[in-house]
């Protein structure tokens, strides 16, 4: 696979990532200047993205001459690349920060959050501009609230709560402080093989279930896991992954075998 850098100063890095050898956390990059660092950390993401390995983003990682501006930009490109394009404001009473960690698994994805942002929007513009038809169970692990309005429905997603949402529609979000957030994010059209509908339950908070809760602590160990390491066990967390959103949402389980039956014919 090949990368390119658009800078002759970073044709080692390209060439190291495109090994597989830096994928995980960033790379060690204090070395290099703020226009190298930028462009070395996209390409890190690209390489992650396109195999399906996990990315994790620390602000603390990063060197201590780019400004809150340009930390901000770095985490909102790796946003845009593995949840959507938005608009997002941070707290301003303290520094940026913020932990990231994305992995994805065939069409399935899982993130995890944390990080002081105030507000998300994502905008008609966005929308038309990466065409992404997802569905988002997020899940907020700390104790902030959020106001979510999407598609003419509003509702606060309490404390602990998880909710369902799409990035094919503008949306706004406005948390009353830093944000700790598990998500797992799935295209529309495995969700309506397993159950028509579904959209109804959107911008409400899900009920707590026997589901829901599995689907928590699965995620957690998705997260936590090497599984990047094992290419038939990432295929087995994508079907067990769809699956267990199509639980949580109500799907009959005959319905999922169905759907299942099918996907492997």
């Amino acid at each position: 696979m090949k990368f390119d850098s658009g800078a002759p100063d970073l044709d080692w890095y390209a060439q190291s990532i495109s090994s597989g050898r830096a994928c995980g956390a960033l790379p060690h990059t204090t070395h290099l200047r703020g226009d190298q660092l930028c462009c070395g950390i996209r390409l890190h993401s690209q390489l992650c993205r396109a195999t399906m390995s996990k990315v994790v983003f620390a602000s603390d990682q990063l060197p201590a001459q780019l400004d809150a501006g340009a930390r901000q930009r770095l985490w909102l490109d790796l946003f845009t690349d593995h949840l959507c394009a938005a608009d997002i404001s941070f707290f301003p009473d303290a520094p940026f920060y913020s932990r990231s960690e994305f992995l994805k698994f065939g069409d399935i994805a899982v993130s995890q959050l944390d990080a002081n942002i105030q507000t998300a929007m994502r905008t008609q513009r966005h929308v038309e501009a990466d065409t992404r038809g997802d569905y988002i169970i997020g899940t907020m692990l700390n104790g902030t609230s959020t106001l979510i309005q999407q598609e003419g429905r509003e509702a606060i997603r309490g404390v602990g709560q998880a909710m369902l949402y799409t990035n094919a529609a503008p949306i706004a979000a406005q948390h009353d402080g830093p944000v700790a957030i598990r998500c797992v994010t799935v295209p529309r059209v495995l969700l309506a093989e397993r159950l028509p509908n579904f959209e109804d339950l959107a911008v409400k908070p899900l009920a707590a279930s026997p589901a829901l809760r599995h689907l928590e602590r699965y995620l957690a160990i998705v997260i936590d896991s090497d599984i990047d390491a094992d290419p038939v066990l990432k295929d087995n967390v994508s079907t067990h992954l769809i699956d267990l959103v199509a639980l949580v949402l109500g799907a009959p389980r005959s319905e999922i075998m169905i759907a299942d039956q099918q996907g492997l014919q």
